[in-house]
């Protein structure tokens, strides 16, 4: 119905703001064991996206040193 249309708008919407999640019992429910469910759950993708940043910033200090190397050297 017209609710989930909502939800999805938000989630949508949560796609183009990286890092910003939210928690709520709009969503999930609102039994204490559906909020911790939904915690765990948001810190798992919070885990998840901060791995991910750390794994493309590694790749790009590799790149970028590969670079600077590369530049720094001069052909014999």
């Amino acid at each position: 119905g017209n609710y989930g249309k909502k939800l999805n708008a938000i989630d949508k919407e949560l796609k183009h703001l990286p890092g910003l999640h939210l928690v709520a019992n709009y969503k999930g429910g609102v039994s204490i064991r559906d909020r911790i469910v939904c915690a765990k759950n948001t810190a798992a993708d919070i885990i998840k996206d901060l791995s991910l940043e750390k794994k493309s910033a590694q790749k790009e200090l590799s790149l970028s040193s590969f670079i600077n190397k590369t530049a720094m050297q001069r052909p014999a």
